[in-house]
Formats: C-alpha cells, structure tokens, sequence
C-alpha cells in the first residue's frame, strides 16, 4: 500500500494503511535496537580447564622435562592424545623435551588390569584373578629430566624456611 493509492482508500482503509505502515516501522525500529544490543554483548570468555591451567602453569614455571617414552601395552604403537588443549604424539623409544610435569603425570597414570586365570581344583572351572595394574605406557625422565626436577626441588627448599632456623618456633 502505497501513499499514492490511499486518494482511491475510503478514510477507514487509509486509516488501517497508516496503521500498518506506523506498525512495520516500529517493528523495523525494534528488531533494528535488540540486533545492536546483542551486538554490543560480549559473549563470556570460554572458561579453560583445569588441564589447560595446569599445563599453562607448568610451561610458565619452567617445569617442563626431557623425557623417554614407552608403551607397555602395545610396545610398537604410537600414542597420540589432547591434554590441557595441547596435542601430543608419542611414539615407543623416542626421547622428547619440554614435557609439562602434568602430561608425565597424566601419562603414567593410565592403567589396565593385571589378570590371570587359574583352575579351580574342587569344580574344574577356570577363575580370573585380578593381581592388581600395570602402567599402560610411561614417559621416564632422562638423565638431564631428573636433573632439572632435582634443581626444582633444590630451589624449592632454599624458598622453604627451615623450621629449626624460625625465631617464633
């Protein structure tokens, strides 16, 4: 509906055209101001993990070693992960520096069942037996690795008081 055909409009016709036009250009206005608010919101930064703050922090800190790897479960296979948003490939033999402290611990907590199977000798039948775990694979820290971790916990007891040398103790 055009201002033009509003001459051959009876006054109501023209009335509910000038209704309709005042209604879309508010409905225009509206949508036009909550798009530039949604705009103006920011969306919350994505809050990291805990993986991610602990692997940030040991790479920060410096606590980052040399290390060898090994794959007791499947000695030829490589193994490739994501922890604390950090991808990482390992494959059995190789050596690897900067190491963040939490993915050896990560790594070498990783377990499977140590099981073996008897004979039963009252009814003959074959019994499983749990005998405990066997590390699945493992990052072992090389002689310049073990080296730095022994200059960290050195350091770390120079900061530590000793409590013999404390005044109030």
């Amino acid at each position: 509906m055009s201002k033009e055909n509003t001459a051959t409009m009876t006054p109501t016709e023209a009335k509910i055209a000038k209704q309709v036009r005042e209604d879309l250009a508010t409905e225009a206005r509206i949508r036009a101001e909550i798009t530039a608010e949604m705009a103006a919101k920011k969306r919350p930064e994505r809050v990291p993990s805990p993986e991610e703050v602990a692997v940030a922090r040991d790479i920060e800190d410096g606590a980052v070693f040399e290390v060898t790897f090994t794959n007791n479960l499947d000695p030829k296979c490589d193994v490739k992960f994501t922890h604390g948003g950090v991808d990482f490939h390992f494959e059995p033999g190789q050596t690897y520096k900067n190491v963040p402290m939490t993915v050896i611990n990560f790594v070498n907590s990783k377990k499977y069942p140590n099981d073996s199977y008897i004979i039963d000798p009252v009814t003959k039948q074959v019994k499983g037996i749990r005998k405990g775990e066997r590390p699945r694979c493992g990052l072992v820290l090389t002689k310049k690795g073990m080296e730095k971790l022994m200059d960290i916990k050195r350091q770390a007891e120079r900061k530590t008081p000793d409590a013999k040398t404390d005044p109030d103790g």
